[in-house]
């Protein structure tokens, strides 16, 4: 990440990852569950929220909910994640 990036989507991307760890790992206490979260965070960051514009960063992650949508529904379009039925 980086290459061909304004400052500002930089910015943005660095905030993004920062949010979205704090908000995925705040509560896991298990290092290795932990850092697992964090690498899938990173990748997320790393493979979709570049493709972003600055705006629709802006807009697309404006709150906590509509961040965590996203993230989530990446981690299962990947198979990263999966929902048990009850």
């Amino acid at each position: 990440m980086g290459q061909g990036l304004s400052t500002e989507k930089m910015r943005l991307l660095l905030e993004l990852k920062d949010s979205l760890t704090h908000l995925m790992c705040g509560g896991i206490q298990d290092d290795s569950s932990r850092n697992a979260m964090e690498a899938m965070v990173k990748k997320y960051i790393e493979e979709e929220a570049v493709n972003f514009t600055e705006r629709e960063l802006v807009v697309n992650f404006s709150t906590v909910e509509e961040s965590f949508k996203l993230f989530f529904g990446y981690l299962l379009a990947k198979g990263m994640v999966e929902v048990a039925e009850k």
